[in-house]
């Protein structure tokens, strides 16, 4: 009940809006790193990354995705996934293209990735 409801998603990415379209910056990256196809929509697997030496400020990093994209036992909404190594992985179900933020470091850090720029998008994944 306090979410936005969204009606056009080529025109109104919440996530976009809020969080901007960055999907690196010199000490983290947002990254696709595979589709698999399953009944009636894609699995999209994320992952940030910390670079270089600089430690993560806390121990999770919450995906902020679209309530369409659903994973069982999960918020829509927001996928929390712990850092190891540097490194926090989730996947969502895709049926359309949107704008995942992933927010970590306490809060400190804010990255996008749309799932359309992806170069692993399949044909036909709109």
């Amino acid at each position: 009940m306090d979410r936005p409801e969204i009606h056009d998603f080529h025109q109104d990415d919440p996530n976009a809006s809020i969080f901007g379209t960055v999907s690196e910056t010199a000490e983290r990256r947002l990254s696709i790193t595979e589709f698999r196809k399953t009944e009636g929509a894609y699995r999209v697997y994320i992952k940030y990354e910390c670079i270089g030496k600089q430690e993560p400020r806390g121990h999770y990093v919450t995906f902020i995705t679209h309530r369409s994209f659903t994973r069982r036992h999960e918020d829509a909404y927001e996928l929390f996934s712990e850092l190891r190594h540097g490194v926090a992985t989730n996947y969502i179900l895709a049926t359309s293209s949107f704008t995942i933020a992933a927010i970590g470091d306490g809060g400190d850090t804010a990255l996008t990735i749309n799932i359309a720029q992806s170069p692993l998008r399949p044909k036909g994944f709109d």
